[in-house]
């Protein structure tokens, strides 16, 4: 089975090209343009970069970010909290799961609608993003 690259659409050149994407046998690759070269980069290096920027601000808070995502669910006992609170605690291996099957397109589509997008150099490092801001409740008075 292939690896399907999990952010395509929101991973730019320096240039502010989108990147291709191509699977290769069972790999995938995001395709980044170097002055006319096209330089394939295993997609799951910079997946892995994405979802480490992702995932960074959970670890060591799944306590508090459990419980939170639980009472916003309407489910707040302590079953839900717990199964929650060990669903973030194991992101590694879930990110396995996601190159095998890939993110669905309405997440992908919710990514791209809130602003996110990754700016990569010709070696596939991401060099800069861009995310949605935080609002401030007080903005709004």
């Amino acid at each position: 089975m292939a690896q399907h690259p999990l952010f395509p659409g929101l991973i730019f050149d320096e240039n502010d090209q989108p990147l291709e994407t191509e699977t290769v046998g069972q790999e995938s690759f995001y395709i980044v343009n170097d002055a006319g070269f096209r330089r394939y980069v295993p997609s799951e290096d910079i997946d892995r970069q994405i979802w480490n920027i992702f995932t960074k601000g959970i670890e060591g808070n799944e306590d508090f970010l459990s419980a939170k995502t639980a009472e916003m669910m309407g489910n707040d006992d302590l079953l839900t909290v717990a199964m929650l609170k060990s669903a973030m605690k194991d992101f590694g291996s879930q990110i396995d799961q996601l190159f095998k099957t890939g993110l669905p397109i309405d997440a992908l589509k919710m990514f791209g609608m809130m602003g996110f997008k990754f700016i990569v150099d010709v070696h596939g490092d991401i060099v800069d993003m861009n995310a949605p801001a935080a609002s401030d409740e007080d903005d709004e008075l």
